[in-house]
């Protein structure tokens, strides 16, 4: 595993690099650190067990594995109880376990994470009241300060634009909202994982590669001389102190960011 002991930068070194290196020993290695990390419900925790599971760490999981062609058990089962645990509005909450811990709450980017799996298995009526709180988030800006534990603009704008590249579901007035900010960031960003996942948010979003090609060389000069890219947090825990980052999951997204590099 790359970062014990917890299993999201797994997710993100087979989602962004190691799918395309299905020979690799490395690849085998984390395709079995996830799948051990599935417990006998078929959820997944960001810490091992008693630390209790949540939708994020689940869908990903899912999603992670069916880009290598590795079938998730149960996973049928394990959405109906995904789908269904929703607040007040219909909106997909975070914790799949009551914790003393962890208060039920709502983050726009595990929101997003779980919408994309309902996409994926055409869950179409389940996932429309999220798709429209999204889509709220978006008209009124309120990404931009951060979600509960994902404080970087890059990490929403990073998750909702893999969501609207398979959804569509944003107006044509929210998509020049998000690219605006895409190209600002591009820009004055000078945090290596937030740079790459503002590139790639560009390319998803089709902005015109001279966009984000300046960007891309911006990126490369940034890589150390062992190949890696410097640490960055990325999330964090909700209300204690607590940041989560490695030069590992740094790389993963410089080297996305790099794919196709003109």
């Amino acid at each position: 595993m790359l970062s014990p002991p917890e299993v999201a930068s797994s997710f993100v070194a087979l989602q962004c690099v190691l799918k395309h290196c299905p020979s690799n020993p490395l690849t085998k290695e984390v395709i079995d650190c996830i799948r051990g990390w599935i417990d006998n419900r078929g959820l997944v925790s960001y810490f091992r067990p008693p630390y209790p599971a949540d939708a994020d760490d689940t869908v990903v999981a899912a999603m992670a594995l069916g880009e290598v062609n590795f079938p998730y058990p149960g996973l049928s089962e394990v959405a109906k109880r995904i789908f269904a645990n929703v607040d007040e509005r219909g909106v997909f909450q975070v914790w799949l376990d009551e914790h003393p811990d962890h208060v039920q709450s709502v983050d726009a980017v595990v929101s997003a994470n779980v919408a994309r799996l309902g996409v994926i298995l055409e869950a179409t009526v389940e996932i429309t009241p999220t798709l429209r709180y999204l889509a709220n988030i978006v008209d009124t800006g309120a990404w931009r300060n951060g979600t509960r534990y994902y404080h970087t603009r890059g990490m929403f704008l990073y998750f909702l634009a893999k969501l609207e590249r398979e959804a569509s579901f944003l107006t044509p007035e929210q998509l020049f909202k998000l690219t605006a900010a895409v190209d600002t960031g591009l820009r004055e960003t000078n945090n290596p994982a937030d740079l790459a996942q503002h590139i790639t948010v560009a390319r998803l979003l089709g902005l015109p590669a001279n966009n984000w090609r300046l960007a891309q060389r911006k990126l490369a000069e940034m890589q150390s001389s062992d190949g890696s890219w410097a640490i960055q947090s990325l999330w964090h825990f909700g209300h204690l102190t607590g940041y989560f980052g490695s030069p590992s999951l740094s790389t993963a997204f410089a080297i996305e960011a790099l794919q196709g590099e003109g």
